[in-house]
């Protein structure tokens, strides 16, 4: 152990617990967040071992050498799964998560299999509904060559987002949750992602299939997909700029 430091953090919206962070010896066995938590709690009294400890490869510093507690990562959820030992045994669990950079392979893989095994069979399923909903809106007969070949690369991109996008409401929830923000901003943050990956197959056709002259189709038409993809975004901009409030 090169260097530590403990830090009050706000691991969750009205809550603050203590966090260790430790610098350690690149190499050394067992200093990976849980191994850490677990040696702490395991020898220090009840209630004095910090929640979670963190390794990071340097403490944050201010310009005058004071440790910088503004830039200190947030710990893993606690639900994160241990890592697993190198002799191949059980997965443990220490009494805190480590680093926001460990433990999240394991939704990260699940929504990279749910991108292919729920996108792929959604954006198949867009395709074929298209005709049936929207009777007549990718026909480019009409347009000469080489541009309908642009046009049904944009079909295509639309089917592949709106199958992205039903994988995303599925599967994503847990790449959101890791990343320790607030419940109801992790929740709109998931579902703005979503809005903006799957809204494009239904808005497109909307717009190509809607008789334009009506008014009050094209205030609905701009309200529930053009300003809706404006607060998506914000929410986004909201959730990745989001920080926990500094210590008084």
């Amino acid at each position: 152990m090169r260097e530590a430091a403990v830090a009050e953090v706000a691991v969750a919206p009205g809550r603050r617990e203590l966090v260790g962070y430790a610098v350690t010896e690149p190499g050394a066995p067992d200093t990976d967040g849980w191994s850490l938590s677990s040696h702490l709690g395991a020898r220090l009294p009840k209630g004095g071992a910090p929640a979670a400890v963190v390794p990071v490869p340097e403490l944050p510093r201010t310009r005058a050498g004071k440790l910088d507690r503004d830039a200190l990562p947030l710990p893993a959820p606690p639900d994160h799964a241990a890592p697993r030992r190198a002799g191949g045994g059980k997965g443990y669990r220490g009494k805190g998560g480590g680093g926001r950079s460990g433990g999240g392979a394991g939704a990260e893989s699940l929504l990279g299999c749910g991108a292919v095994l729920v996108g792929v069979p959604v954006a198949f399923l867009a395709w074929l509904l298209t005709g049936k909903l929207w009777p007549g809106s990718t026909d480019v007969s009409a347009v000469p060559g080489p541009y309908d070949d642009f046009f049904r690369v944009l079909y295509l991109c639309e089917w592949a987002s709106f199958g992205l996008g039903m994988a995303w409401l599925l599967l994503g929830a847990g790449v959101i949750a890791r990343l320790g923000r607030p419940t109801g901003l992790s929740v709109a943050a998931h579902l703005s992602v979503f809005w903006l990956l799957a809204s494009w197959w239904p808005q497109d056709n909307l717009y190509r299939t809607a008789d334009r002259s009506v008014l009050s189709t094209e205030v609905w038409l701009v309200y529930v997909f053009n300003i809706a993809l404006m607060a998506a975004a914000a929410v986004l901009v909201r959730f990745l700029a989001w920080q926990p409030k500094r210590l008084p």
